[in-house]
């Protein structure tokens, strides 16, 4: 494959004439050359190889590249919202999947799982392997975190995208004034076609990074391509939550966790055959044995391990050790050098602090990329909390940032970026969390940011009143609360977060039960059991269990086992001090059959 092959050339012949001759019909001008055109073909995939060759993520040492770490992935031939029960796994995920399906792809995970990594060593392997899929002759890779138009009225953002990059510049022919844009379906269809006729690989990655808004309408946009696609293939990526969509001509897959040979390989890849050996016995041996799984936290912890021979005792600690490392180590790992901050005052606390909340206001516009005016937007946003720092110099500031820890990294003529999503998702997560009480600028903005919040939930003092916040955030959004919740409690279970047990939290817990999951699929349900299974919500729903009017009958021991499933309709008395419990609340048999009494009425079994 790659640009310079005989069969692109080829490919890219027949495109142009049929995008030239296609427009022609519509009385439309391509208001650029074929020299041009293949330019700007040119200039996207020297992008798309230097996006491929390096690991997302942090280093401490040395730098990664895709093609000596990176190991094959095993996956699940479905996502998980439809498994019904124990899957097996399928093994090499990049080098097995195309022969799985004829249809296009979609590959979901939680986050940190090796998404976007898997997709870069395909696109490697499809630049620099010549027989790679070779029934394909290049790859176009659309970066979700890239496209920063927000506007929930335009249908056709990755169109739009793609038309840009792809420098494709057209005008009506009898309006010389008139730029034709891609919600012209006589624009849209064409370029579709010409993408189709290179034959390529269309990479979308990343759509869980779209505003959640937003997601709805790129599906839709996203599954229309696919109908159009015949020559070329659509490859998406997405957390797992996010894309619970269920398209036609699109299989999903999803990626398995590391098995423990994995994160031996990957361990002893890392760091060597014999530090490795011995990361990966004390990871078996720690807290973080059933995480481990997760490429993206086993670097990480292999990261911390490289450098203090240890890694944290406590799992939420961990994104908090490694920014330490960052801030306080980096130059010693890079050669033992001192730097002083030129503005005085502005040490390790400090950083912090501005870093949480830049990453927050960057994140409250859905930017992960972002350049020097979105940088001055938010550093003006910000900059009256920090009397130390120049008022009007954000570059600087976040230059020497990036200097002393790595965290801020440039990825191109200005462009920005945190050193991975989810180290300025929890970033955000830190800054909310010790930002008491809400507001309602904060709720307001919260209301979009489902996994920004459920990190500031992790990290809290006081997790039980932040979620009861939270699962009230978006009570008059009624469209975008069910995948808000999702969202926001998919990622509560993953980071096995503690909560303070308290009476009120108990009502909340079970009244997001009757609102949201009680009539809903089985993958919800699972991911309800999964909230109920933290530490502090059983006992809270105990808090809660002395408020119910006692009503006569009681359900015996033998009903529940024969009938877990059967929903109860249950009553409390009000509470002035706390929450008023007046409405009825339908919860599941299986849910309270360890209380210490269950007084209801046999006529509220449904």
């Amino acid at each position: 494959m790659g640009i310079t092959s005989f069969l692109f050339e080829k490919a890219f012949n027949e495109a142009y004439t049929k995008l030239r001759e296609g427009l022609k019909r519509e009385d439309i001008n391509l208001k650029v050359s074929k020299h041009e055109l293949e330019h700007s073909f040119q200039n996207l995939s020297k992008k798309i190889q230097s996006w491929c060759q390096n690991l997302e993520g942090i280093s401490f040492e040395n730098s990664k590249d895709v093609k000596n770490t990176y190991i094959d992935l095993e996956y699940y031939v479905t996502a998980r919202y439809n498994h019904f029960a124990n899957q097996g796994t399928n093994e090499k995920l990049i080098d097995t999947i195309f022969s799985q399906t004829d249809k296009h792809l979609a590959i979901v995970g939680e986050a940190g799982m090796g998404k976007t990594t898997s997709m870069k060593m395909i696109t490697y392997k499809c630049i620099t392997e010549e027989n790679y899929l070779s029934d394909y002759t290049c790859p176009l890779v659309v970066l979700c975190r890239k496209i920063n138009n927000t506007d929930v009225k335009c249908k056709y953002v990755v169109t739009e995208y793609l038309q840009e990059e792809l420098g494709i510049l057209v005008r009506h022919n009898k309006d010389i004034f008139k730029d034709f844009k891609v919600e012209s379906a006589k624009i849209r269809h064409e370029i579709w076609d010409y993408i189709d006729a290179l034959k390529c690989l269309l990479i979308v990655d990343g759509f869980d990074e779209l505003p959640i808004l937003q997601q709805s309408v790129v599906y839709q946009e996203l599954n229309e391509i696919s109908q159009y696609l015949q020559k070329s293939k659509l490859i998406i990526t997405s957390r797992t939550s996010n894309f619970d969509f269920s398209p036609s001509n699109i299989h999903v897959f999803e990626i398995a966790p590391f098995k423990p040979s994995q994160i031996l390989e990957f361990s002893e890849k890392w760091l060597g055959q014999e530090k490795g050996s011995l990361f990966y016995i004390e990871i078996m041996n720690s807290a973080f044995n059933d995480v481990a799984g997760q490429p993206l936290i086993l670097s990480y912890l292999a990261g911390l391990y490289s450098i203090n021979n240890r890694i944290p005792e406590i799992p939420k600690n961990l994104y908090r050790d490694v920014i330490e490392i960052l801030f306080m180590r980096w130059d010693k790992v890079r050669g033992g050098i001192h730097r002083e901050s030129k503005y005085a005052n502005f040490d390790y606390i400090d950083k912090l602090s501005f870093l949480s909340h830049l990453a927050y206001k960057l994140l409250c516009r859905n930017l992960v990329y972002f350049n020097r005016l979105n940088l001055v937007t938010a550093y003006d946003d910000i900059k009256k909390f920090y009397p130390n720092l120049p008022q009007n110099s954000p570059e600087e500031v976040v230059n020497e940032i990036r200097d002393h820890s790595g965290i801020i990294l440039v990825c191109g003529y200005d462009l920005y970026q945190f050193s991975h999503k989810s180290i300025q998702e929890y970033l955000a997560g830190f800054y909310i969390a010790n930002y008491n009480p809400l507001d309602d600028d904060i709720k307001n903005e919260l209301a979009h940011m489902p996994l920004e919040s459920a990190m500031a939930t992790v990290l809290t003092r006081n997790t039980s009143n932040l979620f009861i916040d939270i699962i009230n955030l978006t009570k008059s959004q009624k469209q975008e609360q069910k995948k808000y919740i999702e969202i926001y409690l998919d990622r509560i279970v993953q980071q096995k977060t503690v909560f303070n047990p308290t009476e009120k939290l108990g009502y909340y817990v079970l009244k997001l039960w009757n609102d949201h999951f009680i009539e809903d699929k089985i993958s919800n349900n699972k991911l309800f059991l999964g909230l109920y299974k933290l530490s502090g919500i059983k006992e809270s729903i105990l808090l809660f269990n002395d408020r119910f009017k006692a009503d006569h009958g009681v359900i015996s021991e033998s009903y529940i086992k024969s009938n877990p499933n059967a929903i109860v309709s249950i009553f409390a008395r009000s509470i002035a001090d706390t929450v008023n419990y007046q409405s009825p609340i339908k919860v599941p048999l299986y849910l309270i059959k360890n209380w210490k009494y269950v007084k209801v009425n046999f006529k509220d079994i449904d």
